[in-house]
C-alpha cells in the first residue's frame, strides 16, 4: 500500500514538473467562403473532425475559416487537411500555425523543433516589399530571415529557451513544414519578449 502511494506521488510530481506542451498549439485553415455556403459546413465539420489528431474544432462559415488544436503525440502534416477539404470540394487558401518548440540550425537554415513530437519546421521570413522591384512570392529565396531575427533565434537556441512562432505555412503542397515566422515570442524567465517583423 505504501509503495503504491509513493509511486503515485512520483508520477504526479513528474507530470507537474514536465508538462507535455502541445507543439502545434493552434491551426487556422481558410478557404473561399463564397464557394462553401452553409450547406457544406457540416461536411467540413465532419471531414476536419475526422482527422484523429484534430481537437477543439471551431468553424466560422461566414469568414471561411476553421480554428483547431493538434494532438502533441503526432507529427504535424498538411496532407490530411488537403484531402479533407478536397472531399468537400473546396481548396485551402491558407493555413496558419502557432508552434511551440526550441531552435536548432545548420549552416544555411534555422529550424523550430516542436515540443512533444520533435517535428521540424524550416523558418523563413515574410516578404519585404520594395518599391519598383518584382519579388517572386513562390520562391523560398524571397523569404530570408532578417539578421536581427536570426540573432534572436540563435540566442534562444544557445540559451535553450522555448520559442512560440506564429505564421502561415509556405506552399504546404510543395515544401515540407516550412513556416513563415511572422510573430515570435521567446520565453525569458517569467516575462516574454515579443518580436514582430516590421512590414
Amino acid at each position: 500500500m505504501r509503495k503504491k502511494n509513493w509511486l503515485g506521488l512520483l508520477l504526479t510530481l513528474m507530470a507537474i514538473g514536465n508538462p507535455l506542451q502541445a507543439e502545434v498549439e493552434q491551426i487556422v485553415v481558410t478557404w473561399n467562403a463564397l464557394k462553401c455556403l452553409d450547406i457544406c459546413v457540416p461536411s467540413i465539420q465532419r471531414n476536419f473532425g475526422a482527422i484523429r489528431e484534430v481537437n477543439n474544432l471551431q468553424i466560422n462559415a461566414a469568414s471561411g475559416a476553421a480554428v483547431m488544436g493538434w494532438d502533441p503525440n503526432y507529427p504535424f502534416s498538411y496532407e490530411p487537411f488537403r484531402y479533407a477539404a478536397a472531399a468537400v470540394g473546396i481548396s485551402i487558401t491558407s493555413m496558419r500555425l502557432r508552434v511551440r518548440g526550441t531552435i536548432s540550425h545548420d549552416y544555411d537554415n534555422i529550424y523550430l523543433v516542436s515540443n512533444g513530437d520533435d517535428a521540424r519546421f524550416l523558418l523563413i521570413g515574410p516578404i519585404l516589399a520594395q518599391p519598383g522591384r518584382y519579388i517572386p512570392t513562390t520562391s523560398i529565396d524571397s523569404h530570408p530571415l532578417s539578421p536581427e531575427v536570426r540573432d534572436k533565434l540563435l540566442s534562444a537556441e544557445k540559451n535553450r529557451l522555448t520559442v512560440v512562432i506564429s505564421g502561415p505555412l509556405f506552399l504546404p503542397k510543395h515544401y515540407p513544414r516550412t513556416l513563415i515566422a511572422e510573430q515570435i515570442k521567446v520565453n525569458i524567465a517569467e516575462n516574454q519578449m515579443d518580436l514582430r517583423y516590421q512590414r
